[in-house]
């Protein structure tokens, strides 16, 4: 059957409050008619493929209290109307929005805004408390194409250490000197940082890990996607990422102007303790396919999460 999408006629709905279509499928744009639903409150639009441009119409909500659009692949300058409202949160984050945002808000709108995960350039207004770890800077287009596939299974047991996507795979760890603070995996970090590799597929699994290769479907799919139900350990927002023997997989297509393959690398020296953010641990030891780590790697890892320094650690 053909993926699902928003009807043009939703529109009609004038009395709704609540509208819950997150993690369906859902495909296609934001239709103009949403505007006329001035009563919503709650908007939930996560975890979908939704693309095109946020409408205008969208001002119009002035009584939403939260609008979840995370995880769609939307783009574009968002609208000016969208500045207009009076309060709600507006979580936008891990999308492909890009342009300018205003340098202020108008004195009555008191909203926030999570736009991190986009294509933003610096520097990015005060304001706007939620917008760091830009994936890139763009003016005009976004710098990398994704299409989510599904929910795909890993080698069954006794061989269920091998791995469906084969070819990096890497966890997130706790950093030593920062007890209690987890820099995790999101879906949008695992994209980023597969995009940098160089690979064409980024696979989520087990909520902490990510895995990139350049291939997936050799053990089959939970097509209910149930089985991908374990939450993403670095995303805030509740997605998941795959399951214990299953991932949530992503075709992934960078642009060349995406972070170069062979970054400009100073080595600053040695020194003791550990930066604080992201800590990752290539997994050598997992099945049949070939995992590293080196200088450029971590370097390229790092440019992906936005960050200027990287450090090795053990090997």
């Amino acid at each position: 059957p053909p993926a699902p999408t928003i009807p043009p006629f939703i529109g009609v709905l004038s009395k709704l409050n609540t509208l819950d279509l997150s993690g369906i499928g859902l495909v296609g744009t934001i239709p103009d008619s949403i505007g006329n639903l001035t009563l919503l409150q709650y908007v939930y639009l996560h975890s979908n493929d939704l693309n095109g441009t946020l409408p205008s119409t969208i001002g119009k909500l002035k009584s939403v209290a939260l609008f979840n659009a995370v995880y769609n692949q939307l783009t574009g300058p968002l609208p000016s109307s969208l500045f207009n409202v009076s309060y709600g949160s507006w979580m936008l984050s891990n999308n492909k929005f890009y342009g300018d945002l205003p340098p202020t808000k108008p004195p009555h709108n008191t909203a926030s805004y999570t736009l991190s995960f986009n294509h933003f350039c610096s520097p990015l207004p005060a304001w706007c408390t939620n917008c760091g770890s830009q994936v890139s800077c763009a003016f005009s287009s976004p710098l990398i194409t994704t299409t989510r596939q599904g929910c795909y299974a890993d080698r069954p047991a006794p061989l269920s250490r091998d791995r469906d996507v084969n070819g990096t795979v890497l966890t997130a760890a706790e950093p030593l000197s920062f007890p209690g603070k987890v820099y995790g995996v999101s879906r949008g970090l695992c994209i980023n940082m597969c995009a940098a590799l160089g690979w064409n597929v980024a696979a989520a699994h087990n909520g902490s890990q990510c895995t990139c290769g350049n291939g997936y479907g050799s053990y089959g799919s939970d097509t209910s996607l149930l089985s991908c139900n374990a939450p993403c350990n670095g995303d805030m927002y509740g997605d998941v990422c795959g399951g214990g023997q299953f991932n949530s997989v992503f075709l992934v297509s960078p642009s060349a102007s995406y972070p170069p393959l062979n970054p400009t690398i100073t080595e600053l020296g040695c020194y003791e303790g550990t930066l604080e953010g992201h800590s990752f641990v290539s997994d050598n030891t997992t099945g049949d396919y070939v995992s590293f780590m080196s200088p450029s790697t971590c370097a390229r890892l790092c440019m992906a999460a936005e960050y200027q320094l990287a450090g090795l650690t053990q090997g």
